[in-house]
């Protein structure tokens, strides 16, 4: 009777090495087309990211995994903004202003542009962790209040037990949040140590609004830090089926922006 021969550590760690030469070449994997390369199981092809994942070789992401890229900071972020980023914070500023009351702004460039575009000529207060949008919303006339706790340099903000306990004492009326990915699991960030921080902040609002530029609708990440039904509001410089999806669901206002 004819058997298969065992797989072995060292077959294992040569398709690793293979899938990384197609990632390098394609820049993405695929779980199913790998499966269906190397004649495994999909079940096979994520131990295998995942344990490239863990090796920091690559970053998994829904359905495979993507290049692992270096993260760029809150500073570098904001010398390198998109149009749409720009065109989404403006439109969601917009609507703030009309909305007044008390708003906590994320951490994050996007929400440092939406404090650059609101003035203090209604009533409006600013609640946030983020120095450079703290900045922006006094300079330009608006009530600040800063939570306090030590600064995160990548983030750009706070998001520790201080500022996460801070939260729990502020009745906001809307949370402005920073989003790595919308998809049908809901709110998403890849960024582990911000989860309690988002999380805080969403129960912290009567309202959810969301700026999310059309590279963050359909993606994936790795933590949900709110529900679909949670969104009130999305400002989106996105088309196609994504934005139809939540623009059809009766609880989402979305505005859709062009830049």
């Amino acid at each position: 009777m004819h058997t298969e021969p065992p797989i072995t550590e060292t077959m294992v760690e040569e398709r690793r090495r293979t899938m990384l030469g197609i990632l390098e070449r394609d820049g993405r994997l695929q779980v199913a087309a790998l499966a269906e390369a190397f004649g495994v199981s999909v079940d096979s092809i994520r131990r295998d990211l995942r344990d490239l994942d863990d090796r920091g070789l690559v970053q998994r992401v829904r359905g495979g995994a993507v290049r692992r890229l270096p993260a760029p900071t809150a500073r570098e972020r904001l010398q390198s903004v998109s149009a749409g980023q720009v065109a989404v914070a403006r439109a969601l500023a917009g609507r703030l202003q009309v909305r007044g009351g008390v708003i906590v702004l994320d951490n994050g460039s996007t929400s440092t542009l939406v404090a650059q575009h609101l003035t203090g000529r209604e009533r409006l207060t600013v609640v946030t962790g983020n120095p450079a949008a703290a900045s922006e919303a006094w300079k330009n006339g608006v009530e600040v209040i800063l939570l306090g706790g030590v600064v995160d340099v990548p983030l750009g903000g706070v998001v520790d037990a201080s500022a996460v306990d801070a939260l729990r004492t502020v009745r906001a009326d809307v949370a402005v949040l920073g989003v790595c990915a919308i998809d049908d699991d809901g709110v998403t960030t890849d960024v582990a140590a911000e989860v309690a921080f988002k999380r805080a902040m969403v129960a912290s609002a009567a309202e959810l609004w969301i700026p999310a530029t059309d590279d963050k609708l359909g993606a994936g990440g790795a933590y949900v830090v709110a529900d679909l039904d949670d969104i009130d509001v999305l400002a989106t410089n996105a088309s196609g089926a994504a934005v139809a999806a939540l623009a059809l669901r009766d609880d989402v206002k979305v505005i859709r922006v062009d830049p």
